[in-house]
């Protein structure tokens, strides 16, 4: 029998939206601003829309092959939090990576490197994100648990969104970009690493799942809220 998620349990697990959020955030804000607007340009706009498209689309193609992989996976630590634990570091990695482009100005050196570690960013965000966010339910188990963790999750995306607009400007100006880039890196990585302090097995089963790739695709699309939910996400 699983016990009950405390509420600092609740907090910790909630916190790493704020690193993850926080990092993504970043990246939006200012990776277009660092290759196609700076006083040299490092890609062409069109080809860093381009590459961007194609990272969208690996995002788009790992999402129900990693949730698969997490809602199977056998492990001592339970079925999410190996994947927390092993692409933490790398998620952040890649971020910075693509901070540090091998060539001054644009060309196909460039253009390799981004597409290469785009793919590695969206790919690794995935292997964290989607486990992370399907031990939401597990952990959650009563109405009230659902109703706290939800809050709290809110709260810290908030937060670091709020500092990755507000604070990197602020770290730029002090250290120049990449030093806020590292700044936000290390507290990202510490974010994301707080939910390895909950104790999966103690608070969720870890049974996994029996269904293959395409019965359970055809299973979540034959939930209506679901449909209604993604038609409002996808829209958004």
């Amino acid at each position: 029998m699983t016990k009950r998620l405390p509420m600092s349990g609740k907090v910790l697990y909630s916190a790493s939206s704020a690193g993850w959020g926080m990092l993504d955030r970043l990246m939006v804000t200012w990776l277009m601003f660092y290759y196609v607007e700076g006083a040299r340009p490092l890609l062409l706009p069109a080809v860093f829309g381009a590459i961007m498209v194609f990272g969208r689309v690996v995002d788009a193609v790992a999402d129900p092959l990693v949730a698969l992989w997490s809602d199977n996976f056998r492990g001592r630590l339970g079925r999410r939090t190996p994947f927390l634990m092993v692409s933490g570091v790398f998620y952040v990695l890649a971020f910075v990576a693509l901070f540090y482009p091998p060539a001054p100005a644009h060309g196909l050196l460039n253009t390799g490197y981004l597409l290469a570690i785009i793919s590695a960013y969206f790919f690794l965000f995935t292997v964290y994100v989607a486990p992370y966010l399907a031990l939401m339910p597990k952990l959650a188990r009563t109405a009230r648990d659902r109703l706290d963790l939800a809050t709290l999750r809110a709260v810290f995306s908030l937060l670091g969104v709020a500092a990755a607009l507000v604070g990197s400007g602020q770290l730029i100006r002090l250290l120049d970009l990449r030093g806020m880039v590292w700044s936000m890196a290390v507290a990202g990585l510490v974010l994301m690493y707080l939910p390895l302090l909950v104790r999966e097995k103690d608070y969720a089963e870890a049974k996994p799942a029996s269904l293959g790739l395409r019965k359970a695709v055809a299973t979540t699309f034959r939930n209506r809220a679901f449909r209604i939910y993604l038609a409002g996400n996808t829209t958004f």
